[in-house]
């Protein structure tokens, strides 16, 4: 039997666990004034066992990926972190411990849905990659709430 998502309430589940109260695993922001604005912070949420780590970027395009392993995520974060410290001063931060206790987010989709099967879907659906990225964006009106 083939499902379809709830689409007004998976971008309502989306904006929640990635914008209105994400888990911050790493970040940096520059120690001094400069003329471009740098910052990054790598918000984290888990679906079964696949892990979302979205990446904000205040000075370049905003991405994000899914791992299937925790260890794959931590080493993201050690990678964000290690872009700080070349040559620009920047403070940087990194917890490691929020992606193991981390809560899984996929009874929030809905009970009838396989954790591997969401993620194939919001890989699949471009409104849903959008809503990740970018939750001001306009998408088409079938995934906006009533």
């Amino acid at each position: 039997m083939l499902m379809n998502p709830n689409k007004p309430k998976w971008t309502a589940v989306i904006r929640k666990i990635m914008h209105e109260a994400p888990v911050e695993v790493a970040s940096f922001q520059p120690d001094e004034d400069f003329d471009v604005l740098i910052g990054c912070e790598y918000r984290l949420a888990k679906i079964g066992k696949y892990y979302l780590l979205g990446r904000y970027d205040s000075s370049w395009e905003n991405s994000y990926d899914w791992f299937d392993s925790a260890e794959k995520v931590k080493k993201e974060m050690e990678l964000l972190v290690g872009d700080a410290t070349g040559d620009t001063k920047c403070h940087a931060w990194q917890d490691p411990k929020l992606v193991d206790s981390i809560k899984d987010s996929a009874p929030l989709f809905g009970k009838e849905w396989a954790p591997d099967d969401i993620v194939r879907e919001i890989e699949a659906d471009e409104n849903f990659r959008i809503r990740i990225l970018c939750p001001d964006e306009e998408i088409p009106e079938e995934y906006e709430d009533y």
